[in-house]
């Protein structure tokens, strides 16, 4: 009798899982709950904050690259140098002498009277000339010393920026503005 004892008491203990087993199967099933609840969180976050900057009527900043433009060369273009400008910089007592170079051609318009209607050359070159110095002295003008120090590198830069408008209103665009002569006295 005691033999059937012993044969029923191990068939009852190989029924049943051990321990360690399910401790196992317990903490995998956390660690998937866990892994889970963080993707569903991160996704729900991300949901939220789209709607809360499209409500707020900020636009999502999409980084969109845009085909970069043939290299052109500069010989297709008409070249202007302004020749020496002095003005005085906001504040100060010193001169700031500068001569830039300019790169530019004419707008493409399909409209062919403004073609055939096109005015004279040497006036257009006047107008665009005093254009251009009194951009370049306003642009001066509101910049200190310093100011000039500072963005040297992107001075270009800037008067293309300032003498675009200009460009635009006589008819032309402008490829690249150079600084040939800066000096500050």
């Amino acid at each position: 009798m005691a033999d059937e004892t012993n044969i029923e008491s191990e068939k009852s203990k190989k029924k049943g899982l051990s321990m360690p087993i399910i401790i196992a199967i317990i903490a995998s099933g956390v660690i998937l709950l866990v892994v889970v609840i963080i993707f569903v969180i991160s996704i729900m976050f991300n949901n939220m904050k789209d709607s809360i900057i499209e409500s707020s009527g900020q636009s999502k900043e999409k980084t969109v690259e845009k085909a970069e433009p043939k290299a052109e060369s500069l010989d297709k273009f008409e070249y202007l140098e302004t020749g020496r400008i002095t003005t005085n910089p906001l504040a100060s007592s010193q001169f700031v002498v500068l001569n830039l170079g300019i790169f530019y051609s004419p707008l493409k318009n399909n409209n062919k009277e403004e073609k055939a209607e096109a005015s004279d050359p040497q006036l257009k070159t006047q107008r665009l000339n005093a254009l251009i110095k009194h951009n370049v002295n306003s642009q001066v003008g509101d910049m200190d010393v310093m100011a000039f120090q500072i963005p040297r590198d992107s001075l270009a830069v800037k008067f293309k920026q300032k003498l675009e408008p200009a460009f635009k209103m006589e008819g032309y665009r402008i490829k690249e503005v150079i600084i040939i002569e800066f000096i500050i006295q």
